[in-house]
C-alpha cells in the first residue's frame, strides 16, 4: 500500500495541505515535491507556492511550469464524535462475528487516554480499563485524511491512479474531481496503513500508530485482537507486554495481536545515480526509464530534483539552469 498519491493542480488552484515537504529555496520560500510533464517525460519537480510556480530540470535548463502534480501523503487524525457515530474515512479496526464494522476510538479515563472500539449499533465507544469494559459516550475516532481543500476552493484538485505500465507514463484515469472531502472515494489512493501481526515476545514495529497513554505513563498504541469470533480494536501497551480488548463487560488481556502501522517518508543519502530500496518513483522518461525524487543543498537552498540513474546523477533546477549533483538524498517510503 503506497500511502501517497498525486494531486493535479495549477498555480491558480488550491494547494493540498498534505503535500510532501521537500526543502526551501535560498530566499526562504518553502519547496514541495511534485512532478511535471516536459517534452514527453514526467519529471520530478520542485513546487514553490510562494512564487506560484513549479520548476523542472531538463536539457540543461530550469523549466518553469504552471500545471503540475503534487506528491501528497495520507495522515491519521483523531476526530471528536459521540453516541456511536463515526466521521467519513474512519479507520475500520475490526468486525463482529455478525459482520458489523468496529472502528478505532479513544477516550480520556482516570488519567489515561485509552484506545477502544466504537460500536455503532450500541451507540457508544467501549474502552478497557482496570479489568472492565467501560462505555464512553464522547470519544475520538481515528480517521485517515488524504487532503484538505482550502475554503472557497471548489473542484480544482484532481486525484489520479497512476498506470506505471502505460507506454508514456501518462496518468490514464481521473478517478474523481471532488467538491468536498466527504465525497472522496476509497479508490482515490492506497490506504497508507497496514496491520502487523505480533506477540508479546516479538519485536514491536517502529511505525506503530500512537494511541495515547495509560494512567501510569505507559504508552498505548493502536491494535486489534481476535476475541470470541470478533476482531476488536485494542490498546497495546509494550511496557506491560500485553494488549487489552474491551469485550462483554470485561478487559480481556491478549498476548497475540495485530499492530496498526503507517507508512512514512524519509530522505536517504545516496550518490552517483544510485537509489535505495523503496525509493519513490517520481517520473519516467519517454524511453521508459524511471526517474526518482531527489534533493540536494545548493546555494543556500535545499532543492528538489530528479535522480536519473543512467546519467549517474541527480539533477536539480536553480537560477534558470539544470545542475548535476553527485551527492544527494532520495525520497523513500518506509514500512
Amino acid at each position: 500500500m503506497s500511502g501517497y498519491y498525486w494531486a493535479e493542480t495549477t498555480v491558480h488552484g488550491p494547494f493540498p495541505t498534505s503535500a510532501v515537504y521537500g526543502g526551501h529555496d535560498s530566499d526562504g520560500n518553502t519547496i514541495y515535491v511534485g512532478r511535471a510533464f516536459v517534452q514527453g517525460d514526467w519529471i520530478p519537480a520542485k513546487i514553490i507556492p510562494g512564487r506560484k510556480c513549479a520548476y523542472a530540470a531538463y536539457a540543461g535548463r530550469e523549466i518553469p511550469t504552471s500545471t503540475y502534480q503534487v506528491l501528497c501523503e495520507e495522515r491519521f487524525e483523531w476526530v471528536s464524535s459521540s453516541d456511536g457515530q463515526v466521521p467519513p474515512d474512519a479507520v475500520i479496526g475490526g468486525k463482529t462475528s455478525s459482520g458489523e464494522n468496529l472502528y478505532i476510538g479513544r477516550a480520556p479515563y482516570s488519567g489515561s487516554i485509552t484506545v477502544g472500539k466504537v460500536h455503532p449499533s450500541h451507540r457508544t465507544c467501549y474502552i478497557s480499563y482496570g479489568g472492565r469494559e467501560i462505555s464512553v459516550k464522547n470519544y475520538e475516532v481515528l480517521v485517515r485524511r488524504r487532503n484538505e481543500v482550502p475554503r472557497g476552493s471548489v473542484g480544482a484538485l484532481r486525484y489520479y491512479k497512476t498506470d506505471y505500465k502505460h507506454p508514456d507514463f501518462r496518468i490514464t484515469t481521473v478517478v474523481q474531481e471532488i467538491k468536498s472531502i466527504a465525497k472522496e472515494s476509497d479508490t482515490i489512493a492506497m490506504s497508507g496503513y497496514y496491520w502487523v501481526e505480533s506477540t508479546v515476545h516479538g519485536p514491536f514495529p517502529t511505525s506503530a500508530v500512537l494511541g495515547g497513554h495509560d494512567s501510569d505513563g505507559n504508552t498505548i498504541y493502536v491494535g486489534r485482537a481476535f476475541v470470541q469470533g470478533d476482531w476488536i480494536p485494542a490498546k497495546i501497551i509494550p511496557g506491560r507486554k500485553c494488549a487489552y480488548a474491551a469485550y462483554a463487560g470485561k478487559e480481556v488481556p491478549k498476548s497475540t495481536y495485530q499492530v496498526l502501522c503507517e507508512e512514512r517518508f524519509e530522505w536517504v543519502s545516496s550518490s552517483d545515480g544510485q537509489v535505495p530500496l523503496d525509493a519513490v518513483v517520481g517520473g519516467k522518461t519517454s524511453s521508459g526509464e524511471n526517474l526518482y525524487i531527489g534533493r540536494a543543498p545548493y546555494s543556500g537552498s535545499i532543492t528538489v530534483g530528479k535522480v536519473h540513474p543512467s546519467h549517474r546523477t541527480c539533477y536539480i533546477s536553480y537560477g534558470g539552469k539544470e545542475i548535476s549533483m553527485k551527492k544527494y538524498e532520495v525520497l523513500v517510503r518506509r514500512r
